[in-house]
């Protein structure tokens, strides 16, 4: 039960970053694949910073999943920052 949520939070994280261009799937793997690897470098930063805080908070190492969680959480939060920076924009040249 506690690797559905990990499944979940992959698939929504997945959903998250598709650039979808109907009919172009060669455009929207590439696209999506682009962004996802833009956008890693930040995420894993700041896992990386989270996984110290909580380990020294705890004493102890986290286990795989729960920093796999954390990534996660951090990429799908970066994600709806990005977009609502990019509607943001977007709107002001309306």
């Amino acid at each position: 039960m506690q690797y559905f949520s990990l499944i979940f939070l992959t698939i929504f994280y997945i959903l998250a970053n598709v650039h979808y261009y109907p009919g172009q799937w060669l455009r929207t793997a590439y696209d999506t694949s682009l962004h996802m690897a833009r956008m890693a470098p930040f995420s894993i930063g700041c896992t990386i910073l989270l996984v110290i805080v909580f380990q020294r908070m705890l004493s102890a190492k986290l286990p795989w999943d729960r920093v796999a969680r954390i990534f996660l959480m951090v990429s799908i939060i970066f994600q709806v920052i990005w977009v609502l920076n990019r509607m943001s924009g977007s709107a002001q040249g309306l």
